[in-house]
């Protein structure tokens, strides 16, 4: 099959990692893959696959770059003879019904929802189209394209994000204490929030819990890798806030950072966020063993018996999870191999390949 992927942009994220994991896996079952994105920050990492990437505007509303964006989307179409669409965002999917409905195409298409909270107006309902399918990461994704939108539970199938497992084992020691050494780590216990720099992420919870270790007695031997890119002005109120908790000193920025490396050295990965879809960082902390504690957001119903749950903002009970794992008061291992074992099972690259690609094949019948 020739497969066109649409998204709104190719920055560094969930999304985008798992339309790249995605169109390796499709190209590795012989099909070709064309993807068209407004920001092409990460266009790179396509072209260095052999995945012809195309820039759409979707990120501009004015007319005369709509205009633009059907042109652009009906010559990618038709040139490279594409076969099924899959629609990453809502915008993308709005695009390629109205070209459905002008007669501009007849290609078919899907569309995922990657995200638990997605505007839910009238006129935003009015204008979701979902294709032949919809394709819902996360249980809970899927209730809510289900109730807020009125979509029949067989119009959707839930397909778990997937991660290429054979690459995410634990690197050898004397590499560990070389990265260790990079961030000045020592012997410290380590606490990893691995996601990008962005407020839902909730980075300053995780901060205050190191404020509630300080009280404790313990944080001179913690530290906590802040990974991930994002706005500068976001990044200077976390250190300003960090400074005024007294934490500044345990707290590392390291950038974008290949989850190995950090995973390895990694005690506990936590990830307090406001709201997720399916954090593809959940699944690669399972494949590494490594505890996860996380809120009760998207993908949690699918994965809260392998993890440690937290209440939104709740520092305190954040902090005592750390502590009781700390002092091995609570003992993990349990759980950590049947999270590991999930990932085996359910969320392979291998394994949501193969649905997706199903899907597509039966949007050709």
């Amino acid at each position: 099959m020739n497969i066109l992927q649409l998204s709104k942009s190719l920055h560094r994220g969930g999304v985008e990692d798992h339309i790249l994991t995605l169109s390796k896996g499709l190209v590795k079952r012989g099909n070709t893959v064309f993807v068209a994105s407004d920001n092409l920050c990460e266009r790179k990492a396509f072209d260095s696959c052999g995945i012809d990437v195309i820039q759409i505007d979707f990120l501009k509303k004015n007319p005369l770059a709509v205009i633009r964006n059907v042109r652009k989307l009906k010559k990618a179409i038709c040139e490279n003879h594409i076969d099924v669409i899959h629609c990453h965002w809502r915008i993308c999917a709005f695009y390629i019904e109205w070209m459905r409905k002008l007669r501009m195409t007849n290609v078919p298409y899907i569309w995922t929802n990657h995200l638990l909270k997605i505007g839910s107006g009238k006129l935003l309902r009015l204008n979701t189209f979902i294709g032949s399918k919809a394709v819902a990461v996360s249980t809970e994704c899927k209730r809510m394209l289900m109730q807020r939108y009125g979509i029949a539970e067989g119009e959707i199938e839930l397909v778990y994000n997937g991660i290429a497992v054979q690459k995410y084992v634990k690197n050898p020691e004397e590499y560990n204490r070389k990265v260790r050494e990079k961030y000045h780590i020592e012997e410290a216990f380590v606490i990893t929030m691995l996601c990008r720099l962005e407020p839902i992420k909730n980075h300053t919870c995780m901060l205050r819990a190191l404020n509630c270790l300080a009280n404790q007695g313990g944080l001179k031997n913690v530290k906590c890798i802040f990974t991930g890119t994002g706005a500068d002005a976001y990044k200077e109120q976390l250190v300003r806030k960090a400074g005024e908790l007294g934490v500044g000193e345990n707290v590392i920025f390291s950038g974008q950072v290949d989850p190995v490396d950090i995973l390895s050295i990694t005690d506990v990965m936590v990830l307090p966020s406001d709201f997720e879809g399916f954090p593809v960082s959940v699944l690669e902390a399972f494949a590494m063993k490594v505890p996860v504690i996380r809120t009760r957001t998207g993908g949690y119903k699918d994965v809260g018996e392998y993890c440690l749950d937290m209440d939104f903002n709740n520092h305190e009970q954040l902090a005592e999870h750390i502590r009781k794992i700390m002092t091995k008061q609570i003992f993990l291992d349990e759980m950590v191999e049947q999270g590991y074992q999930f990932i085996q099972d359910c969320c392979t690259d291998e394994v949501m390949t193969q649905k997706i690609e199903n899907i597509y094949r039966e949007s050709l019948v």
